[in-house]
């Protein structure tokens, strides 16, 4: 699934990044525990970032999901 985000400028004074997207949850009914999902951001530079999920999850339509990146070691250039 991609989310196309414009004009967003990560800089020293600026590292954070709040992304918001939408699913049918019968097409993606679960994240297995172990399961991996990638976050990608591409612009001038890209960046990827795969995360690992320790105790899975069970998508329900109308709830909002959080995934954080917590690290800049998180993410490795495209």
């Amino acid at each position: 699934m991609t989310l196309n985000i414009s004009n967003v400028t990560i800089s020293s004074g600026n590292t954070s990044l709040t992304a918001y997207h939408a699913f049918d949850p019968s097409l993606l009914a679960q994240l297995p525990i172990s399961g991996k999902f990638i976050i990608e951001l591409i612009g001038t530079k890209s960046y990827k970032c795969e995360k690992t999920s320790d105790h899975g999850k069970a998508y329900v339509a109308g709830k909002l999901y959080k995934a954080t990146v917590s690290s800049n070691t998180d993410w490795t250039p495209l």
